[in-house]
């Protein structure tokens, strides 16, 4: 079961960081690797429900919460051949205001069979510091 917490400090402002978690709602190819496509099936007020397509066509429906307060977004699989659950990302500002905090939380059940649960936090990872690179050269653009 993969169950896995990732914090890392981003060195850009919240604001850069939290607009790049929006875009990385609604286009999760640039930040997820294995991502070959993505399309928003509905959308609500501080919701999206999204498809992914993933190698070997593998398809995969996703409700995405905004929490705008908070500055959480929130990732439930509502379909996925190999696990059940949810990531959750959060973002938490620090005393720098040219920087803070980002913490990418997983809890996901295997539905039988044996998925493998290290690719699945490895990817994890990955989006995180993809994640926190991505904001950081937006930053740097911007003169931030």
């Amino acid at each position: 079961m993969p169950d896995c917490r990732e914090r890392t400090l981003v060195g850009a402002p919240l604001e850069t960081v939290w607009a790049v978690l929006m875009d990385k709602a609604e286009h999760p190819h640039r930040y997820i690797e294995g991502v070959l496509d993505a399309r928003v099936l509905e959308r609500g007020d501080g919701w999206i429900r999204r498809e992914l397509e993933l190698p070997g066509a593998v398809f995969l429906e996703e409700r995405v919460e905004v929490d705008e307060a908070r500055r959480q977004v929130r990732f439930t699989l509502e379909r996925h051949p190999d696990y059940r659950g949810h990531v959750v990302n959060h973002l938490r500002p620090t005393a720098d205001p040219a920087s803070c905090e980002l913490d990418f939380e997983m809890r996901w059940e295997a539905l039988g069979g044996q998925p493998d649960d290290q690719a699945a936090v490895d990817l994890l990872r990955c989006a995180i510091q993809r994640t926190r690179a991505i904001s950081e050269e937006v930053a740097r653009m911007a003169g931030a």
